[in-house]
């Protein structure tokens, strides 16, 4: 069937009546389609054997985007900032933190006591499900709950437990959830549970799926020592203190972990086929390259005024320091890499740089910029934030090798405009998606956008 704008708006009011009132099942809002692709756009849920919903373009001049999807509207540019807000990998849900429930595509969900402002919004890899952390009440008591929304059928369920749980994640192929427990009274302890089940073997909330999602890494304790198990067998026999990270490499045989002989603390090290790395303050965010060859990681030392200054290091070559360092990622073909950087200026002043196989490149990109490579490994795209002599107007602009792509005319002072990731290239690296919040219209869109 065929919704009209008013109708939308409608059926938006109910829904968000109905979540208010008694708290059913979660409500979506049906996105509105702008650009080229607008007309036949099928709405979430529909390609899934969903009642098929068309919306209808939006009544506006010519767009400098191939596509722009509005996934939810009357969220302020201060919101925008500070509710986490996280877009689906296939651009057809945004979530945000309202700190007692989590809105989907603008819907408020059910309403818990408490959503902390850190808890991650998880989406699957897949799009079908999203997950994340609540404190609730019941019988007066506060309990902790891990909750999984099922984005296809609207159905949720709850995971409730005593305990804290430190982390939560799907493996590849969307179908197995994850999230590790831990409890410090009476003693500390921790626990690994899959789509509710209790992973017997494994004794710490650190794990990872192999990428066929068919293997299991995770901690054991064994005679006061950690050890890297998959699939309940000790990876290498080697016992340590603390096993703080732990990761498959791409042929799902091999792993990864960070070490550290004391359970107390000192210095950290990677363990890879059986060698053990150079020991560094803190390490952290394994990654493989594609082909399972290179491995890099994020490590930390301690500088004078007892601060800790952070760098890249690529097959155990250190790159420059910066005050923090995130965002490593290898490029398809595994001969590049790229990371993001925050440095501090003579004037006190900290930005972000991005840095392409050890060289800093362009300008100053966007605090928490996501980057990525395009599928053929040439192309490398980032989020630059842009601002007028006011200081106070911004906007993001995204580029890729140094072009502006997807350009709107900034003219109006006071407004703001805020990129959010992924940036995903199309597999044929012609165009280029993101999120997108727009304060002029106080909406947020999914983006499509031609890469010349």
């Amino acid at each position: 069937m065929r919704i009209t704008h008013s109708l939308l708006l409608a059926t938006l009011l109910v829904a968000v009546l109905l979540v208010s009132g008694c708290a059913q099942q979660p409500q979506t809002g049906t996105p509105e389609i702008e650009g080229p692709e607008a007309a036949g756009t099928v709405a979430p849920g529909a390609e899934d054997g969903g009642e098929e919903q068309v919306a209808e373009p939006a009544e506006q001049g010519p767009s400098p985007h191939l596509s722009k999807t509005k996934l939810a509207e009357g969220l302020s540019y201060a919101n925008a900032k500070t509710l986490n807000v996280t877009f689906s990998p296939d651009g057809k849900w945004v979530a945000y933190n309202l700190h007692k429930s989590i809105a989907l595509n603008g819907v408020p969900q059910k309403a818990y006591d408490y959503i902390w402002s850190d808890a991650p919004l998880v989406f699957s890899p897949d799009s079908k499900k999203l997950a994340y952390r609540v404190n609730d009440r019941e019988e007066g008591k506060t309990v902790y709950k891990v909750v999984l929304l099922d984005l296809v059928s609207q159905e949720s369920q709850e995971y409730t437990f005593s305990r804290v749980a430190l982390t939560y994640g799907f493996s590849p192929d969307g179908k197995k959830f994850a999230y590790g427990m831990a409890s410090i009274v009476p003693i500390e302890e921790y626990q690994l549970m899959i789509n509710g089940q209790v992973v017997e073997w494994c004794n710490s909330a650190v794990f990872d799926f192999s990428q066929d999602s068919k293997s299991l890494a995770c901690v054991k304790v064994e005679d006061g020592k950690e050890y890297a198990v998959v699939d309940g067998e000790k990876y290498d026999g080697i016992g340590y203190g603390k096993i703080e990270e732990i990761k498959f490499a791409p042929d799902g045989q091999r792993i990864a972990y960070v070490a550290r002989d004391s359970a107390l603390g000192g210095e950290n090290y990677v363990v890879w086929d059986g060698q053990e790395g150079k020991e560094y303050y803190k390490i952290r965010n394994l990654v493989f390259s594609p082909d399972g060859k290179r491995i890099a990681y994020i490590a930390g030392r301690i500088v004078s005024g007892n601060k800790t200054r952070w760098f890249v290091v690529v097959d155990g070559q250190e790159g420059k320091e910066y005050v923090s360092v995130s965002n490593i990622t290898f490029s398809p073909d595994g001969k590049r890499i790229a990371h993001t950087g925050v440095e501090k200026k003579p004037d006190g002043k900290l930005k972000q740089r991005v840095v392409l196989d050890g060289q800093e490149i362009g300008e100053y990109a966007e605090f928490g910029s996501p980057i990525a490579f395009s599928p053929d490994s040439k192309s490398l795209a980032y989020v630059r934030e842009n601002a007028l002599p006011d200081h106070i107007t911004s906007w993001s602009q995204v580029i890729v090798d140094g072009r502006v792509v997807g350009e709107e005319k900034q003219e109006e002072r006071w407004l703001q405009r805020k990129i959010y990731g992924p940036l995903s290239f199309s597999p044929d690296g012609r165009s280029i998606s993101y999120g997108l919040y727009d304060e002029k219209t106080q909406a947020l869109y999914w983006v499509v956008d031609a890469v010349e």
